[in-house]
């Protein structure tokens, strides 16, 4: 569980793309400064495309970056599209569909993914994640995203 500091997606994109490597976490210090990065990295995608996304965002559009590259901000759906580009890997989102029961972890169902390239034309349809590698995935539980650690893949 990650410390309610505003930084929850980014640490858990953080730590779901170091997982694909290694089992071992980086350092409280290290995962924030590393989340801070990848904030500060989203933001510059986030004007990079602005005439992609600027439809999403409620408001001023650069009030709301302002805001964003602020670390206790809270992000959302634009962050994890922008993300996915940033990181070039794809994001897998899930959600809780039933709690967990005695033996058996919660039952998770994805609900969004994010693919982290377009191949030029817009064609996202490809299965396979741009990096070679697993998505990233993270779940979305309240409000709160954590990294998604299964035990066993399906």
């Amino acid at each position: 569980m990650f410390r309610g500091d505003g930084r929850c997606l980014f640490r858990a994109l953080v730590r779901g793309k170091q997982l694909q490597t290694s089992p071992n976490s980086h350092s409280p210090a290290d995962e924030t400064a590393m989340s801070d990065a990848l904030r500060k990295e989203v933001v510059a995608e986030l004007r990079k495309r602005r005439s992609e996304i600027e439809w999403a965002i409620e408001g001023d559009f650069e009030t709301y970056c302002r805001s964003m590259e602020l670390p206790g901000t809270w992000g959302g759906e634009p962050e994890l599209l922008m993300a996915s580009r940033c990181m070039n890997t794809d994001i897998d989102v899930f959600v809780i569909r039933q709690p967990a029961v005695k033996g058996r972890g919660p039952d998770v169902v994805r609900v969004q993914q994010y693919q982290g390239h377009h191949d030029g034309d817009g064609d996202t349809s490809s299965s396979t994640n741009v990096s070679g590698g697993r998505p990233v995935e993270i779940l979305l539980d309240h409000g709160h995203y954590s990294t998604l650690q299964r035990r066993s893949r399906l």
